[in-house]
């Protein structure tokens, strides 16, 4: 997708998009979630709180799967507060 059309996506100019891509400038969080959705991500994952491109947690883990994204870090980080592991 071009800058342009992800700018006619989210309703800003293109030389916001290039702005933001270069850093030199950060959109609104109203921006972010428009262009989660243009992009089909989640804003946790634009803003870099998860490598999941999907979310957090995208959908239930299975049996005997680690949970993904942010929800099983902190899932984790609280069982070693507990002393579990």
């Amino acid at each position: 997708m071009s800058q342009l059309d992800l700018a006619n996506k989210v309703g800003v100019r293109e030389k916001d998009i290039s702005r933001w891509e270069n850093n030199h400038n950060e959109p609104r969080f109203a921006v972010i979630a428009k262009l989660a959705a243009a992009l089909h991500v989640t804003t946790d994952y634009l803003t870099g709180a998860t490598d999941v491109a999907g979310g957090p947690v995208d959908r239930a883990p299975t049996q005997g799967e680690e949970p993904q994204g942010r929800a099983g870090a902190s899932r984790r980080r609280g069982d070693r507060r507990s002393g579990k592991r």
